[in-house]
């Protein structure tokens, strides 16, 4: 099947935390405390950070934060992956670098570093604690399995499937949680995202599970289609 790499956004919400050790002085990193909030499965402790948010004094767009990502990985000696990206949390709009990938928490502050020899300044140090809404513009890279079903092919464990309609993130997350209470099937985590594809915008779900089968997804798509008619 067709095998694409598609630019779009990803919406979420995650539990988030301060990091106080291994950033920089006086700037402020946020950190999720539990990548996929709604799988409610055992998800194994790990000493690395999974997902990292550097939060920054203004608004860098996605070609900025990829220039500037592009240019360190020339000379970084860890890898990571970076996304320009904001967050919702207590009422404030917080413009941030979303980073994964990275093998220990001490290479936090060296990046942070790296960052700030491309131009990039960080939001000074806050005590900031909750549930966030963070909004994330990537690049995916895709492949169509079946018409509007998508596996990812850097990512084994997020597949998508196309909705509808654009929602609102307090709507998807009340027709997932209808879902969830009708579903019998493996554990699994939602978020909302959207992708480029032919010049027109892919409104889509992205599922997170141990393990993908098509079945599933069928399955799941038609939930979804069903329950977003109803709005």
């Amino acid at each position: 099947m067709e095998k694409f790499e598609a630019l779009g956004s990803l919406i979420k919400v995650e539990d988030l935390r301060c990091l106080s050790e291994n950033v920089l002085a006086n700037t402020f990193v946020l950190e999720s405390e539990l990548p996929f909030p709604g799988y409610h499965h055992d998800i194994p402790t790990e000493s690395v950070p999974r997902l990292v948010f550097l939060m920054t004094s203004e608004v860098y767009n996605r070609e900025q934060v990829t220039r500037a990502a592009h240019n360190i990985k020339m000379y970084c000696p860890f890898g990571f992956d970076a996304a320009a990206g904001e967050i919702f949390i207590n009422n404030d709009k917080l413009p941030c670098i979303r980073i994964k990938g990275l093998d220990s928490f001490e290479n936090i502050a060296h990046l942070q570093s790296y960052f700030q020899n491309e131009d990039i300044t960080f939001k000074k140090k806050k005590n900031l604690k909750g549930k966030g809404i963070i909004k994330v513009r990537k690049t995916f890279v895709l492949e169509e399995i079946k018409p509007d079903i998508y596996f990812d092919k850097l990512e084994n464990t997020m597949a998508y499937f196309q909705i509808p309609k654009k929602l609102s993130w307090k709507l998807f997350e009340k027709i997932t949680h209808n879902i969830k209470n009708n579903w019998d099937g493996q554990h699994f985590d939602a978020a909302l995202a959207f992708f480029y594809k032919n010049f027109d915008i892919v409104e889509v779900a992205r599922i997170y599970q141990e393990s993908q089968d098509i079945e599933t997804l069928e399955k799941l798509k038609e939930m979804y289609d069903t329950e977003i008619a109803r709005y």
